[in-house]
Parts: C-alpha cells; structure tokens; sequence
C-alpha cells in the first residue's frame, strides 16, 4: 500500500506532463495536497530531524514560554518563521501534528509558485517526486521550502528579474539562512563559462578526493560554528552503504546525460540550468557521505528537476527513445530501491510511512 501511495503522484504527474488544459492544474493541485498531508502528518520517528522539532515544539508548549524567550530564541535561531510557527502554535495546542502539518504546507505552497512560473509545472512535481526532494520535506524541514525557494530565486535571476530573486533569497532566508551561502555563485551566473571538459576534470577531481577522505581535513576547519557542524562531518552520520554505490552510478548517469544535453542546447537559459545541475553532480560526489554537506549542496543538486525535463525533452528529439525509456526506469527503479533499502533516516532516503 505505502508503495501505491508513493507512486500514484509519479503515475498521474507523468500522465499529464505534456498537456495544459484545466485538467492538469487540478491533477498538480491535488498532488500537492496529497503530498503535503502525507508529510504533515507523519509519525515523529519519520525523518531525521523531525524529533528534534518534536522536542523543541512540547517543550514550549509545557513550559512558560513569553515574549522574552522568544527573543532569546532569535538570538539562538535566526530562521524566524519556523520559530514564529513554533511559538504560536505550542500556546493552543501540545499536539506537534499541527507543527508538522504547518511547514508542510509552507513547503507545498512554495514548491506550488515555483511550478507555476514554470511551463511544464506536472513534468516538474514527477522529477521532484522520484529524484527524492519529496522525502527532504520530511527530513530537512526548515531547508525543504528555503530550497523551492532557491529554485525561484534562479528562475528570476536567469530572465533578469534581479530584485525578485533577491526578495525570494531573502524570504528562504526566514527558513534556512543557508540559501544565502548558497546564493553567492548567482553573483556570476550568466558571465563565467565553464566548458564541458573543465566540467568532467572538475567530476574526477572530486571523486579522487572524495576516495582520499579529503573531508577529513575540514573537521577542524568547521570547529569554530555554532552547534560544532564538524560533529556532522563523519562517515557514521551520512547516507547509508547500502545505497551509496548505486547512487554514484545513478549520478554519474545524470552527468553524462547533462553534459550530452549542454552540448546540444544553444539556449543560454537551459544552458545556465544544465550548469547549474552540472556543479550539483559535481558537489554531491564531492560531499561522499556527509550528511551536512549533502545537505548543503541540496540548493544545486535540485536543478536536476528542470535540467532532467530539458535532457528527456531532447532525447525524444532525436528520437533516442530507448535512451529516453531507460532513464526513467532509472528513476523510478532507483526511486523505490531507496525506500526499500531505507534505514538510516537521512534525507532523501527515509520511508515516509512505516
């Protein structure tokens, strides 16, 4: 049952992909909707992170908590929109269902204005869906709607509407101040051009010193942040084994796949998509198996969403169908192993429903 409720979104979302009537606005709504209640109201012990707000939200709602522990809090928390959720819910209701379902909705409706900009809103839910962003929404909960965000910030950026995509940076900001980190490169985007072969030296760079543990040598490095982040930076507290070998084959795919499509694409905005995807491969197989760093490299890592719907576009151009048929029996096949072999509870590989 949990598989059929996983994959009636991909099924419908496919189904739909290439149309656009009244039909298929309903069909993304009622996606969302659907996804939304399954990631609201899962159990505490269904995502990393999500016991952590658990514990944060009761321990509000069972203590005295006014005006002056919510300023000390911000001081402590700079994602204020969360800690606003927190606070104004725990005062009616002890239940963290009500918390849960809250983010959940923020998310949706966030990942919901992005499709919209887009013009193929369906084709994007299904990429989100099986490339594992819809797990992240139960895992990383405050990063999940800085992440939509981050994708609308680029669209901005990319059709030179600057001071929305500053608004939109600053907005996930509120969720997840990382966004602005990662927001640093859009600087450049447009004006510095990597070609393919720089590209592949910087993939086999990252892979050498992902093999040689350079990681090791940032643990001192990351000592100095608060909450010491160097304690996430270790092999014990990444993704498990059991899926790490699959996933290096799965992305070096993706790779082959963006660069074949940045090759033949001479429209500079699919291009700056496809570059963007490019250094999200390059910085996953760089990250290994640290959890932080995955995390972090998420903001890049997602533009898999629009590059992949412009690489299966492209296929079925040049009527390379069997090319097109096997990627998404790659994704779907990768898709479900990851819940299959799910155990480990990090972000996109934990089971929503158990």
């Amino acid at each position: 049952m949990t598989y059929l409720i996983y994959l009636f979104p991909l099924a419908i979302s496919l189904l739909f992909a290439q149309k656009n009537n009244k039909i298929v606005n309903f069909v993304l709504f009622a996606n969302l909707v659907l996804l939304t209640i399954i990631v609201g109201f899962r159990h505490f012990q269904v995502g990393q992170d999500t016991i952590n707000y658990v514990i944060m939200y009761q321990d509000k709602a069972y203590s005295y908590y006014n005006l002056l522990y919510f300023l000390e809090d911000i001081n402590k928390r700079t994602e204020i929109i969360p800690l606003i959720c927190e606070s104004v819910l725990s005062r009616y209701t002890d239940n963290y269902l009500w918390f849960n379902l809250t983010i959940a909705v923020a998310n949706y409706l966030t990942l919901f204005f992005y499709l919209k900009t887009s013009k193929f809103s369906n084709a994007y839910l299904y990429f989100y869906i099986v490339l594992g962003f819809f797990f992240i929404s139960s895992n990383a909960v405050r990063q999940a709607p800085a992440l939509n965000l981050f994708l609308l910030a680029v669209h901005y950026r990319i059709y030179g509407q600057n001071k929305k995509a500053i608004i939109a940076i600053l907005l996930g900001s509120l969720f997840h101040y990382s966004i602005l980190l990662a927001s640093f490169p859009l600087v450049f985007l447009g004006k510095v051009y990597i070609n393919n072969y720089k590209l592949i030296l910087l993939y086999i760079s990252a892979f050498i010193l992902n093999v040689t543990q350079f990681l090791d040598l940032l643990i001192p490095i990351l000592d100095f942040m608060p909450g010491s982040y160097a304690s996430y930076l270790t092999r014990d507290n990444g993704i498990s084994e059991s899926g790490y070998g699959l996933s290096l084959v799965v992305n070096f795919t993706y790779f082959i796949l963006l660069l074949y499509a940045r090759h033949n694409y001479k429209n500079k905005i699919i291009i700056n998509y496809l570059l963007i995807a490019l250094l999200g491969q390059i910085f996953w197989v760089f990250s290994g198996q640290d959890l932080i760093l995955h995390r972090f490299f998420n903001y890049y890592y997602i533009f898999l969403i629009p590059s992949l719907f412009f690489v299966t576009k492209l296929l079925m151009e040049k009527k390379y169908y069997f090319i097109f048929y096997g990627l998404h029996f790659l994704l779907i096949t990768n898709y479900c192993y990851k819940i299959y072999i799910s155990d480990s509870g990090c972000s996109p590989y934990r089971s929503i429903l158990e």
